[in-house]
């Protein structure tokens, strides 16, 4: 039984015409068509980054009060005259319309690091452009690279006041015992060398009245904005 040869105008069931010439024809018109989607989506946010995950290795996180940028971190040995610290670089601006305190940072940015060994306590701020300088104030609207300086102590050992709001219901003040002032720093050498990442929290942030007083002030909320972990540096 002969067999014929396929027609050449017969469809062979592909998608792509037979002719050499229509098939490039029919490919620049495709990757025209997919360029142009590619830009609508781009312009309209299909194609936009994905959301910021629970915990980036640094980024910008803001609230009411300000902006801050997290660049990275390191345990400076020697950072304080009272022991080692947790500096963190980052570049802050503030929100506020007035010059606010940098203790109203404390806790709103928080920092905690891995495996935890060490914990930390007060923070300071210093500007990169004057590092030798002492920062009380953050001044409003103006852009500064600045370091996030936490001294660190033992975990653990960081006094707590387990009941803030005794002296409202007429408990004697816990005494202060002064006496750490004349010690000689612990060396925490150890400890800073198992330290391998931190933590910085930030929380959203409210201007309000305090709880016993009317005197206006910055106060965390529950809401975090910002988590970012950051590997630690040699300092």
């Amino acid at each position: 039984m002969a067999h014929h040869a396929a027609d050449p105008g017969e469809g062979s069931g592909g998608f792509l015409p037979q002719s050499p010439l229509w098939r490039a024809v029919t490919a620049v018109v495709a990757v025209t068509v997919a360029g142009a989607v590619t830009a609508v989506l781009w312009v309209t946010g299909g194609l936009a980054p994905a959301a910021a995950t629970a915990e980036e290795p640094g980024g910008e996180a803001a609230n009411d009060m300000l902006t801050l940028t997290v660049h990275d971190a390191a345990i400076n040995p020697e950072g304080d005259s009272m022991g080692p610290t947790l500096d963190v670089r980052a570049d802050l601006v503030s929100k506020d319309t007035r010059p606010f305190d940098v203790g109203a940072l404390n806790r709103i940015v928080t920092a905690e690091l891995t495996p935890g060994g060490l914990e930390t306590a007060q923070l300071s701020v210093v500007f990169t452009r004057h590092p030798d300088g002492y920062v009380s104030e953050i001044q409003p609207d103006m852009p500064e690279e600045v370091v996030l300086s936490w001294l660190l102590v033992e975990a653990g050992t960081e006094p707590e006041d387990d009941n803030p709001l005794g002296a409202l219901a007429g408990e004697e003040p816990p005494s202060m015992d002064f006496d750490w002032l004349l010690e000689e720093p612990k060396d925490l050498s150890g400890l800073v060398a198992e330290e391998e990442s931190a933590t910085i929290v930030v929380t959203d942030a409210a201007f309000e009245e305090g709880f016993t007083d009317q005197t206006e002030r910055w106060t965390p909320g529950d809401e975090t904005v910002g988590r970012f972990s950051l590997p630690l540096d040699e300092g």
